[in-house]
């Protein structure tokens, strides 16, 4: 994910227009400067280390070696999900809330969903 919108990443290809020949260093500055010309950035194409350029068409080149990141939608920094028999609120930085949520903090989802379950009764015999 980054800057609010979600990405996919496609390996061995770019797109072939580039909408400024600006170079940033990392891949949440350019994310952040794409998010900022959101009605014109069209994705991130990744040429090297620590070079990435915004693009501005969806016309994909085969480039060996490095990656475009393909702009979606924006993705939503809350959600509401049925997990476990319950109804959770996940919110970025994956902060649960729920009748049964811990309160606590999750680095990722994933982490977050898995003490979204309920611990299982103990049975006695």
């Amino acid at each position: 994910r980054v800057a609010g919108y979600s990405y996919t990443a496609y390996p061995d290809y770019i797109y072939s227009g580039l909408l400024a020949a600006t170079v940033y260093k990392t891949l949440a500055l350019a994310g952040a400067a794409c998010a900022a010309k959101a009605s014109t950035c069209t994705g991130i194409n990744k040429n090297a280390a620590a070079k990435f350029q915004l693009t501005k068409d969806t016309t994909l080149k085969s480039a060996k070696g490095k990656k475009v990141y393909i702009k979606g939608g924006y993705d939503y920094t809350s959600a509401d999900i049925y997990f476990g028999n319950e109804f959770w609120t996940a919110k970025s930085p994956y902060t649960l809330s729920g009748t049964l949520a811990d309160k606590t903090t999750y680095k990722t989802r994933d982490k977050a969903l898995k003490h979204a379950l309920p611990t299982p009764p103990v049975m006695e015999s």
